[in-house]
């Protein structure tokens, strides 16, 4: 199809809900950015700070060598945290971690609100397409949930949108300077998550879709995004491959993670339960049919359409390639939230080809399954409440004062050290001592590795030590067998406990 065609679909797109008057499409701006806010405020208020909101403040309120350092000891690429350790000097100073995650978050949802804003203002080219894309956005669950958490992702897609918007205008216009910010936001998501490297061809891609002598420019800009990302893939090598090890039991092969996009790429899902409430089976598969039915008749009727979808299904084909080549992928709500733009656009760009009465039809099925979802998921976090882990540390923070020494294992030490401000800072101590050097991920030794490292540490620790960590762990078995033991507080699998720990015969 020409692009007069597809102008003319623009045009067509929003009839019934927009018009040429400035006042008509005001309007319609100030509903999507009041359904965008009304969701997301209600996830802020609502959901627990989850343990990667407290990792992402623990790695960001370090210095910036350190920073770095810390890294090189667990996983991801370095700008989300970087720009976070800045930005953490505008919230209160001497507050416990895990009420500066409740800051940051207000800091995502004003990042994720403005860059709404500039989609509606800059991505002109796309037309009034730009309206109802807006307004799936507003509407997508997993880009809800990330739109009000600390963690690098919605940086990641923010880049992704910048990339495949600048594209589009490359392909319509000619111009070099939007190849160029396309080249760099693609480099930036890289920094942001490793996700970000999937959309290294985009430009190239891009290229196909316009004049053959654009497809040299496009595979200049991505070999250069790609190549300004080395450091980051450097810093990907030395990086342990424990920290992502918990990966392994996703098993997603190339068919996996297609199967997956094709199941989660929509507004009714089987989402991971911590993050968002998995929909009922019949709500998945209405919405992969309303997905599959509006993409399918706008590829056979609008360019656009095909250039939205490459954008989106060229990254998901390049983490399948990297899920055969390794031995596991994980595409969860993450994914889908980076790839958020251009999926909205190749849907918008979709539902504008349908008849009128379809575009109600399908808009109507997908506001009703965005709401159901966002609002069992809502309900959910509010039944879970704080996780053991957390109520165990904040019963800690309460009972227990500066002169206690604490050794706590896996999630436990990062929820106690999250609970320290200025006035409660007693000894935090990790068992292993590794856990300490890489809190995003649990270590993983072993009995015999766990036994040496007590025998050879309880000489130079206090009598009493208060333990906290899971009851079945390795660590509360290895510490107990050479401790005497008195509970003190349960939630769930979380124990707080305290040893009575006698320094090894040997030491006397």
């Amino acid at each position: 199809m020409a692009p007069a065609d597809d102008d003319r679909l623009a045009g067509l797109a929003l009839e019934e809900l927009d018009s040429t008057s400035p006042r008509a499409r005001a309007a319609y701006a100030i509903l999507i950015v009041s359904v965008f806010l009304a969701f997301r405020v209600a996830f802020l208020f609502i959901r627990e700070p989850f343990f990667d909101d407290l990792f992402t403040i623990w790695i960001a309120r370090q210095e910036l060598p350190d920073l770095i350092a810390a890294l090189r000891l667990d996983s991801g690429p370095p700008l989300y945290y970087v720009v976070m350790h800045f930005v953490s000097g505008l919230f209160p100073s001497g507050e416990p971690a895990v009420e500066v995650v409740r800051y940051a978050r207000w800091f995502s949802l004003a990042m994720s609100l403005l860059a709404l804003i500039i989609f509606l203002l800059w991505a002109r080219r796309i037309g009034r397409h730009r309206y109802l894309a807006a307004l799936l956005l507003a509407l997508f669950p997993p880009l809800i949930l990330y739109s009000t958490e600390a963690r690098a992702y919605l940086l990641c897609g923010i880049f992704v949108g910048v990339t495949v918007v600048a594209l589009h205008g490359w392909i319509r216009t000619g111009k070099m300077s939007a190849l160029i910010i396309a080249t760099l936001a693609a480099s930036l998501a890289s920094y942001s998550h490793y996700y970000g490297v999937v959309i290294l061809p985009l430009p190239f891609v891009a290229s196909l879709f316009g004049d053959r002598g654009l497809r040299l420019r496009g595979f200049i800009a991505s070999t250069a995004a790609a190549l300004l990302f080395l450091p980051g893939y450097y810093l990907s090598t030395v990086q342990p491959t424990e920290a992502t090890r918990w990966m392994a039991a996703i098993d997603r092969n190339a068919v996996g993670v297609i199967f997956s996009a094709a199941r989660q790429l929509g507004f009714g899902a089987d989402y991971p339960a911590a993050l968002l409430e998995p929909a009922p089976l019949a709500l998945q598969i209405l919405s992969v049919l309303v997905v599959f039915a509006a993409t399918g008749a706008g590829l056979r009727r609008s360019r656009d359409v095909r250039f939205f979808a490459a954008m989106t299904l060229v990254p998901v084909f390049s983490l399948a390639v990297i899920a055969q080549v390794r031995d596991a992928v994980y595409f969860p709500v993450r994914f889908e939230s980076v790839l958020s733009v251009p999926f909205a656009l190749m849907l918008a760009c979709s539902i504008a080809a349908l008849s009128r009465r379809m575009r109600l039809a399908t808009l109507t099925v997908i506001v009703a399954l965005s709401i159901s979802v966002t609002w069992m998921s809502l309900m959910a976090q509010l039944r879970a409440g704080p996780s053991p882990t957390r109520t165990v540390a904040a019963a800690a923070r309460g009972s227990l004062g500066n002169d206690a020494v604490f050794i706590a294992s896996g999630s436990a030490w990062l929820e106690l050290v999250s609970q320290t401000d200025s006035t409660w800072a007693p000894q935090i101590l990790s068992f292993p001592s590794e856990q300490s050097l890489h809190p995003g991920w649990r270590s993983i030794a072993t009995k015999e590795e766990l036994d040496a490292e007590r025998s050879g540490r309880l000489a130079s620790l206090p009598h009493d030590l208060i333990f906290v960590g899971e009851s079945f762990s390795g660590e509360f078995r290895s510490l107990t067998e050479a401790c005497a033991s008195r509970p003190l507080y349960r939630s769930g699998p979380t124990v707080m406990v305290l040893l009575a720990c006698e320094p090894p015969a040997d030491q006397f």
